[in-house]
Parts: structure tokens; sequence; C-alpha cells
């Protein structure tokens, strides 16, 4: 989780698995969540697993 860009989580909770290469049993949330509920998602997740984006995600990155 800590080598996953915050933008990289939120496409993958947004599109779903399956563009990425993923398992299909992650579905697409794109239509069901906002933006910001997505947002708060990748930062719950965060906090899950006390992890961070690599710092080069997290460096001026306007969230």
């Amino acid at each position: 989780m800590g080598t996953r860009a915050d933008d990289a989580l939120f496409d993958l909770i947004a599109v779903g698995g399956v563009p990425y290469g993923r398992s299909a049993r992650m579905p697409a949330f794109g239509a069901t969540l906002s933006p910001v509920e997505i947002r708060a998602l990748v930062s719950h997740i965060r906090t899950l697993c006390n992890c961070q984006g690599p710092a080069w995600s997290r460096q001026g990155a306007g969230q």
C-alpha cells in the first residue's frame, strides 16, 4: 500500500480492477461515490495500513 500513490488508489476505486489488469471482483465505485467520497476512502485506507503513499505522490498534490 505504501508504494501506491493516492491517485492510483483513487483511480482503482473509481473504475474498478479490470481496466488495470486486476481482479473483476473489484467493482467500479465511480458512479456510486463522489470524488470527495473516494478521496475520503483513500485517506481511510491509509489509516488501516498505517502507511502513506510514496513521498513524490504527496508533495504538492493538490488534494
